[in-house]
């Protein structure tokens, strides 16, 4: 059975560009639902993402959640118990960072960062199998990161 849920993110008043969408929705192994919520003009005003929990099955969420500094996570990946891991991209460096929670998105603590060549992901990939053991690859062809103790810890895994 489906049960139809409003967007969290909601809306802002104004122009199609400050429109805030559910960017980023998952399924935490122990049942918690975790939305990454963008501005639509993310990418050119920069700080513009936050995240939302839900341990209700989305019913009611957590109030939005941003990162400590200005930055735009592009992905958002649940292990369960308030643990979470988001791909953030920081402009000045043009690196993509990996930063963890452990609190449901109150604070956040910078876990492993990777050089990003031309500054974009392609298609991000970060998810949990269990509760401990993470997986993230930050863009196609590039490495893969391992992490088996809930993402605290990363091991990079160059290809070739």
């Amino acid at each position: 059975t489906w049960t139809q849920r409003d967007d969290p993110c909601g809306t802002t008043p104004g122009d199609a560009a400050d429109e805030i969408d559910a960017a980023h929705v998952v399924l935490s192994l122990t049942g918690e639902v975790v939305v990454l919520c963008q501005r639509r003009a993310w990418r050119s005003n920069g700080g513009n993402s936050t995240v939302m929990l839900s341990a209700d099955g989305g019913a009611t969420f957590s109030t939005p959640t941003g990162f400590a500094e200005a930055t735009d996570a592009t992905s958002v990946a649940a292990a369960g118990n308030g643990v979470l891991l988001a791909e953030t991209h920081q402009g000045s460096s043009g690196d993509v960072v990996l930063q963890r929670s452990t609190d449901g998105g109150r604070t956040w603590t910078e876990v492993a960062r990777a050089p990003l060549p031309g500054g974009d992901t392609d298609a991000p990939y970060l998810a949990f199998s269990t509760t401990r053991v993470a997986t993230w690859v930050p863009q196609p062809g590039s490495a893969v990161w391992r992490s088996s103790d809930g993402g605290a810890t990363w091991t990079e895994h160059p290809f070739g």
